[in-house]
């Protein structure tokens, strides 16, 4: 009887603590910010997206991050949040910790990688088809 429990136990009850354990955003409400600024939450990282280290903007709105393995993601916001789009955009910068989107250029520094480089599109496909090396870190 004791081992029927058991089994019972691991197959319908644990499941559920694995559940539990899944990542959640940050609490709006546990984010302290200025007088006459809000928070609000737009998107959280899914599964398969790495968890997000650096952001910055586009010339177009979009968010584009830093993701904390590997590449860089882009997101694409909407007025319905059930069309909110992302898409990876680079998987070759190792731990992008920071991002810049500025002079019409992407700036990414990377730790485990080369160091500080520039992107560009310069075939207006809305890919970052240049890449310079800026400085080696």
């Amino acid at each position: 009887m004791r081992h029927c429990f058991n089994c019972f136990a691991l197959i319908f009850v644990f499941p559920v603590f694995l559940k539990a354990a899944e990542p959640q955003a940050t609490s709006v409400s546990s984010i302290r910010v200025q007088p006459g600024f809000q928070v609000e939450l737009l998107r959280s990282a899914q599964q398969d997206e790495s968890s997000w280290i650096s952001m910055t903007f586009d010339d177009r709105g979009r968010i584009i991050l830093g993701l904390d393995d590997v590449g860089l993601g882009r997101i694409t916001l909407n007025n319905d949040p059930t069309k909110t789009s992302f898409e990876k955009i680079d998987t070759t910068f190792k731990h992008p910790r920071g991002v810049l989107y500025a002079h019409d250029s992407l700036y990414v520094s990377e730790t485990n990688g080369e160091g500080l480089h520039r992107l560009k599109d310069t075939t207006g496909d809305d890919q970052f088809d240049q890449r310079q090396l800026l400085k080696k870190l």
